[in-house]
């Protein structure tokens, strides 16, 4: 009975542990990749919009210098605050899966403002006139890449949804696993208090250790800081992104394997007080 006990414990204690990793892994990922919320802040964290509108007025000025038209019609076309509403407006398009086209008009009529500064457009012929409105629609193009606008929100949204319903279930399910392990382990040691103390703290000790040695696994494999995605801007928030993943992996980790101590410590305690008093009244009816 007493072996049955044990192996009983050590499954408990095993299962739980597995239990606790994944729930803080999933817990993890809903909070920071799977979040609407911190992918926006990510963003404004690695000063994203200013980037992106640094690479939009690069960007235009190689477009003007394969054209030969001149630099100044694609000043002040684009502001960045504008940039900051389209990446805003593609990100929560994503999240919601409503494919929102951005809309480029603005840019289309300050680009052939600018143009006529330079150009009497009324006087152009029809070849002219469709080489102008070739060149604005290539410079609206070019935003729109630029800012990463695709035909792919709704299809990327459905993914996401999949992700995001699957890791609530498993959070769920992980909870309740969690529980009734705790539950069977405090059954199993009702009149040793100390050994559920003691069973709970290897469990959060080895969880502890499993995320610790998962983080350094992850950063010994795969070189986060040099991440390649579409391009160097996009590159940066994935890595920053990462980074805050594998970060909090280990600060998880961390806590768990020293409050698995603190817990391991309260169950040596107990148990040497238990003992010390047993003890105690044993020798105090003997002398009676």
């Amino acid at each position: 009975m007493k072996k049955l006990k044990v192996i009983a414990r050590f499954l408990m204690a095993f299962i739980l542990t597995i239990s606790i990793v994944g729930f803080v892994l999933t817990y993890t990922l809903s909070n920071t990749i799977l979040s609407e919320k911190y992918i926006l802040s990510s963003l404004k964290k690695a000063d994203y919009y200013n980037k992106i509108y640094e690479s939009v007025e690069t960007n235009f000025e190689k477009y003007i210098q394969q054209s030969g038209v001149d630099e100044e019609v694609i000043k002040n076309i684009v502001t960045k605050e504008q940039v900051e509403q389209d990446t805003k407006r593609i990100v929560v398009s994503i999240f919601d899966g409503l494919h929102e086209e951005i809309s480029t008009k603005e840019i289309e009529q300050n680009l052939k403002n600018n143009i006529a500064k330079y150009v009497n457009i009324d006087s152009l012929g029809e070849e002219e006139k469709k080489a102008i409105d070739d060149f604005t629609a290539q410079i609206c193009k070019e935003y729109k890449e630029t800012i990463a606008n695709s035909d792919y929100e709704v299809q990327i949204n459905s993914g996401y949804k999949k992700v995001m319903n699957l890791a609530n279930k498993f959070k769920k399910l992980v909870s309740i696993t969690i529980g009734i392990c705790t539950i069977i382990l405090c059954l199993l040691s009702l009149k040793r208090p100390y050994k559920i103390i003691t069973n709970i703290a290897i469990s959060f000790i080895a969880s502890g250790l499993i995320l610790t040695i998962i983080n350094i696994y992850i950063n010994t494999k795969v070189k986060v800081q040099y991440i390649a995605v579409l391009n160097d801007v996009i590159s940066a928030v994935v890595s920053n992104i990462a980074t805050d993943i594998l970060a909090n992996i280990l600060k998880y980790g961390i806590l768990l394997f020293v409050v698995g101590l603190i817990l391991s410590i309260i169950a040596n305690f107990v148990h040497n007080t238990t003992k010390y008093k047993s003890l105690f009244y044993d020798d105090e009816s003997k002398e009676k």
